[in-house]
């Protein structure tokens, strides 16, 4: 399977936001763990992003937030994921993750 650069981008910073390869494969639902390490040797500028925020860092309120514009106002999750510093795949997480 081919993955957008996007897809690779969004696994890579998970990835360092995590810190654990399994965590992105849980939540991302791809790749496996020896891809996201072949991923992060060829593609260091994604993995080496700069000012992208930590997710347990996000106050709930903030979550709550964001998933009101994504779901209930129709805000593009990744223009919404730009305004906030965060990745899109941790907005999709807490849309799963928290009732609304």
């Amino acid at each position: 399977m081919r993955y957008t650069q996007e897809q690779i981008s969004t696994a890579l910073v998970l990835l360092k936001a995590t810190g654990s390869p399994d965590k992105v494969v849980q939540t991302l639902g791809y790749p496996s763990a020896p891809m996201l390490y072949h991923w992060r040797k060829k593609y260091p500028e994604y993995y080496d992003v700069p000012n992208q925020k930590h997710w347990r860092q996000a106050p709930t309120e903030l979550k709550h937030d964001v998933i009101k514009h994504c779901l209930i106002e129709g805000e593009p999750v990744k223009l919404v994921a730009e305004e906030i510093g965060y990745t899109p795949s941790l907005i999709y997480k807490w849309i799963r993750e928290l009732p609304v």
